[in-house]
């Protein structure tokens, strides 16, 4: 015969009670929030994280102070708490900056970084002389007597009046550029120097140099290929040009000179 079977109550589970009472719990999330917002406070108010140095790196024609006021830091901000993104774009809107770059130095500086816009050609609007960039971003108003960066760009169509942080949209103006840009790639362009490009329209840009007593029309595109043309030319009458008025470039395959 087999064993009698013996058999046993199974243990109750005993409940743990919590670590903390609800209460407690209450207590202590009420502590911990106070203890936080009162660090919040301190980082905040402390003058130890008081902003006291500006650096301003990559400046060429800016001034440091200049950058400085634009991001419109003050030593009443905290390092933690300032808006690195509102006085990056508040320098990046100066007209002559292209990108603004920031950084925090613990425990009481910023170092701000810019990258200026390179001022490519002049243009004359309305009797006022403006540098303007390679895309068309109008950095600053010259006098008329300053000395200015490139040829200078004339008889603009259909501008009245430009400022400033504006920018040029004309079809005429691009085609000055490009002009300029062809022509520099020429070994022509290392002997004389091109004073003005009269953009009168985008199919008829003048260029006047002031070693050459006769003026040459662009137009119609392929810039590049016209330069060379006009390169073959000059280099072929060993460094001169055989015209009194003009030599015209806009014809697709001669060159028309008189």
């Amino acid at each position: 015969m087999g064993g009698a079977l013996t058999w046993r109550a199974r243990p109750k589970r005993v409940r743990r009670r919590g670590f903390l009472s609800p209460a407690m719990q209450v207590v202590v999330s009420a502590l911990l929030l106070a203890v936080g917002f009162g660090f919040y406070r301190y980082l905040k108010e402390s003058d130890f994280l008081s902003i006291r140095w500006i650096a301003v790196d990559g400046v060429q024609t800016l001034s440091p102070s200049t950058v400085a006021t634009a991001s419109g830091i003050t030593t009443a901000d905290n390092l933690l708490f300032f808006d690195a993104q509102a006085a990056r774009e508040s320098v990046e809107a100066l007209p002559s900056v292209h990108t603004c770059s920031l950084e925090r130095i613990f425990p009481d500086r910023v170092d701000l970084r810019v990258i200026e816009r390179a001022p490519a050609v002049t243009i004359l609007v309305d009797n006022h002389l403006f540098e303007v960039d390679a895309k068309g971003q109008v950095l600053t108003a010259l006098p008329q007597s300053a000395e200015h960066t490139g040829p200078l760009i004339t008889n603009l169509p259909g501008l009245d009046t430009i400022a400033p942080g504006g920018c040029v949209y004309s079809p005429a103006f691009d085609t000055a550029l490009r002009v300029w840009w062809a022509f520099g790639d020429t070994h022509m362009a290392k002997a004389v120097t091109v004073s003005e490009l009269a953009a009168f329209s985008p199919n008829h840009v003048v260029m006047y140099c002031n070693e050459l007593p006769c003026e040459i029309r662009w137009g119609r595109g392929r810039y590049a290929e016209r330069a060379r043309r006009l390169d073959i030319l000059w280099q072929s009458h060993h460094g001169h040009l055989p015209c009194a008025q003009y030599v015209d470039l806009r014809f697709d395959r001669d060159v028309v000179c008189r």
